[in-house]
C-alpha cells in the first residue's frame, strides 16, 4: 500500500472528526498476528499499518485504530481492564474499547464508502453490541 495520498488525508480527516492529534502512520510488513492489519501505539501516538492491506481493509482498520487514539485521549475509562490477549475473538472483541472502535469504523465505512461491515467471524451478541454502539455514537453526533 502506498502511503501519502489517500491514507494521510484520511487520517487527517478522522483526526478532525474525533478532535484529536493525528497519529504518525508507519507501514510494516508484519504485525503481531498474521491477520492483524493495524495497531495503535498510544505511548508513541503511532498507527502501524500492514503494507499488504487492501484499501477497504486499511480504511476500516485505520478508522478503528483512530478510535483507539480517541479513547486514549478522551475516554481512558474505556481502556480500563483492557486485555490485549483476551483468549478468543469473541472475548477480545466484546471488550468496551473494541466494541466502540468497531462501532466507529462501522459509521465511517458506511458514511464514506457505503460499505457496512458484517463481522461474520464474531458471535451474534457481539455484532449486536457493535451496531447498537454505532447507533449511540451517531445519536451523540446528531445532538
Amino acid at each position: 500500500m502506498e502511503l501519502g495520498g489517500w491514507s494521510e488525508s484520511y487520517l487527517g480527516y478522522l483526526a478532525d472528526v474525533l478532535s484529536i492529534a493525528r497519529p504518525v502512520l508507519e507501514t510494516v510488513d508484519m504485525l503481531d498476528t498474521r491477520t492483524m492489519i493495524a495497531r495503535y501505539d498510544a505511548g508513541r501516538n503511532v498507527i502501524r499499518l500492514k503494507k499488504s492491506a487492501g484499501r477497504a481493509d486499511a480504511a476500516f482498520a485505520l478508522a478503528h485504530e483512530m478510535r483507539h487514539a480517541w479513547q486514549a485521549a478522551r475516554r481512558r475509562d474505556m481502556l480500563e481492564g483492557y486485555q490485549y490477549n483476551a483468549g478468543n475473538a469473541d472475548k477480545y472483541n466484546g471488550q468496551a474499547a473494541e466494541i466502540d472502535a468497531n462501532a466507529f469504523a462501522v459509521i465511517v465505512m458506511t458514511d464514506l464508502y457505503h460499505l457496512r461491515p458484517t463481522f461474520d467471524g464474531l458471535d451474534e451478541e457481539t455484532r449486536k453490541r457493535i451496531y447498537a454502539r454505532a447507533d449511540e455514537i451517531a445519536r451523540e453526533w446528531a445532538e
